[in-house]
This record gives structure tokens, C-alpha cells and sequence, in this order.
């Protein structure tokens, strides 16, 4: 994943709005950026980078919200990240079935030969999508309204009740206000990690998958202000956000096939069918088995960080990183 555009003229000890003024402004203009290299499809890291770029930005937005001085409409944003985020997961289970075919051979093959041809229907129409809502016009747009809806949050004078902020933002400085998002966002994956303890928990799984990403994404956006006392602690919950993620695409593959298994059985009056259709019985069976098996490995391994984590205490040491001052 390509490093995040570095904020130029960020100064963490001056005023909170400020800075987020700056970074919201920096995170649309580098996802914007990556327009042209999305839809150059002979490179699919092109749709990756711009989907980490929105997600970056959105992210970002989560974070300001309780310091902006008012809403900020995301329709439109919201509409380009889900448009990135189908391409994105075809691309990915693309690659997925194409290193599985490799080895195989039979009926299971052609089974999952068949089912990389669904995929890439797919996402060929998920490609047109994409195509419309990254139209010059629409981007253009899009950066032009969310722009000027950023200027406006981050100056529009308001005092701490109409943020629902105990402190006004104007007395808290960006370095401040990083400490608080952080710790809030470590706060939230640790409420979620007892669906560690629970193996078939798939929603509250996923829901710590996202609150793991979020701590990473805020530990990074605010690492310009403490530097290599932060880069340390991304390294570890990008750990835990990777085991979790293959989790989470493992526990959509498994549902998804079991569904399929389920209503060829259904189909067939409870028993198995003795015609040869191309997306084979094997295939399937083959393919379900497989994902079973590793997701109990990618959830040894989210287990084992998280205790890793409780063992050397990551809460308390990301508090101590965070009272050191400002470095620039």
C-alpha cells in the first residue's frame, strides 16, 4: 500500500482545525489524483491505491467530526468508494482463484475455471461502474463541493456546544486533538476483541476489522507529530488488521459457497446431481474445505497478536508514546 501524501505546512502545536483543514485538503487532492490510474485497468493496483486514498480521507473525516463546526455531506465520495471498492474485490478474488487453480487439476479445475469467468464478468461490469462515477466531470465535481465544504467546517466560527465537544477546538492544539482520536480509536478496537474469544462471531469480527483499520489510519495521519514513537505501533496493528481482513474476505468466501452448496442440494431434492455442470460439485466442495482451513489459520494468528498485545500491555505504551511532545 503506497505511503499517504506527506501535509505540507503542518504544524502540530498550532490550532486543531487547522491542521485538519490541512489534511482533509491534502487526503481529497491525493485521492483525486489517482483518477487516471484507476481506470487504467492494466494495473490493478491503480483502483487499490485510490480505494486506500478514499478510505484514507472518509477515515479522516470520522475523526474530525466531534472538531468540525459542521457536516459535511460525503454522497459523493461515498458513491466513487463503493464504485472503488467493487472493482477492488473482484481484482482480489480474481487473484484468489487463480492461485488455487494452479493447484488442481480435473473437475475441480474447470469447477474453479468457471467461477474466475463469473468473476471477471463481474467485474467488467463493475469496471463500467466505475467508469461513470470517476467521470472527469463527476471527480471534478466532486473535489469542487467537498473542497469548499472543508473550508467551511474547519473556519466557521462555533463555541464547544454546537460540536459537542467539552473543550472548544480553537483552545486545543492538532497534537491534541491526535492524542484523543487515537486513544478513542484504541478504545473502540478493545471493546470489540472479546469477539476473539467467540471464533464464529463473523459480524463482530468484521466490526473489529474495521476498528483495527481505523486505529492504523489515525496512528498514520497523525504520525508527522511524534514520528518514530507512532511507526512502531502502525507496524503492529497493520499485523492485526491483515489477519483480520483475511478473515473477514474468508468468512464471505465460506458463506458464499456454502450458499451455493445448499441451494444445488435443495435444487436436486437432497441429493447430489449426477449431471456435469461446468462450476463442478467438487470445485466447490474443494474450495469451501480449502477457505475453512485457512481462516482457522488467519484466526490462530488474530489471536495470538491480539494476546500479544495484552502481554506487553499495547494500550499503556501507545499512552506513553502519545504524552511526548510535538516534533515539528
Amino acid at each position: 500500500m503506497a505511503k499517504a501524501w506527506p501535509v505540507e505546512n503542518l504544524d502540530c502545536r498550532a490550532g486543531a482545525r487547522e491542521g485538519m483543514r490541512l489534511v482533509l485538503q491534502t487526503r481529497l487532492a491525493e485521492m483525486c489524483a489517482c483518477r487516471a490510474a484507476a481506470l487504467d485497468f492494466t494495473n490493478i493496483e491503480g483502483v487499490h491505491s485510490m480505494r486506500v486514498a478514499s478510505r484514507r480521507l472518509r477515515s479522516a473525516f470520522s475523526d474530525f467530526k466531534p472538531y468540525l463546526t459542521r457536516r459535511v455531506p460525503q454522497k459523493r465520495l461515498k458513491r466513487a468508494a463503493d464504485a472503488l471498492g467493487a472493482v477492488r474485490d473482484e481484482d482480489v478474488a480474481i487473484e484468489r482463484l487463480a492461485e488455487l487453480v494452479s493447484e488442481v487439476d480435473g473437475r475441480i479445475a474447470e469447477g474453479i475455471n468457471c467461477l474466475l469467468d463469473e468473476r471477471r464478468r463481474r467485474r467488467e461490469q463493475s469496471r463500467a461502474e466505475l467508469r461513470e462515477a470517476l467521470d472527469e466531470a463527476a471527480v471534478a465535481k466532486l473535489s469542487m463541493k467537498l473542497s469548499a465544504s472543508i473550508e467551511r467546517a474547519a473556519w466557521h466560527d462555533a463555541d464547544a456546544s454546537e460540536t459537542g465537544h467539552d473543550q472548544p477546538p480553537a483552545a486545543l492544539s492538532f497534537q491534541q486533538a491526535g492524542r484523543a482520536i487515537i486513544l478513542g480509536r484504541f478504545v473502540e478496537l478493545e471493546e470489540l476483541s472479546t469477539s476473539l474469544y467467540r471464533p464464529r462471531a463473523v459480524k463482530e469480527l468484521h466490526r473489529m476489522r474495521i476498528a483495527a483499520k481505523r486505529l492504523r489510519y489515525a496512528i498514520e495521519l497523525f504520525t508527522p507529530c511524534w514520528g518514530d514513537h507512532l511507526e512502531e505501533f502502525s507496524k503492529e496493528v497493520e499485523k492485526l488488521q491483515k489477519s483480520l481482513g483475511e478473515l473477514h474476505d474468508l468468512d464471505e468466501w465460506i458463506a458464499a459457497l456454502g450458499a451455493r452448496l445448499q441451494a444445488r442440494n435443495e435444487a436436486h431434492g437432497g441429493k447430489t446431481s449426477t449431471a456435469s455442470p461446468a462450476l463442478t460439485q467438487e470445485a466447490l466442495v474443494w474450495l469451501l474445505a480449502r477457505f475453512a482451513k485457512d481462516r482457522a489459520r488467519h484466526y490462530a494468528n488474530a489471536l495470538a497478536r491480539w494476546q500479544e498485545w495484552r502481554a506487553t500491555d499495547f494500550g499503556k505504551r501507545l499512552s506513553v508514546a502519545l504524552k511526548c511532545e510535538a516534533e515539528t
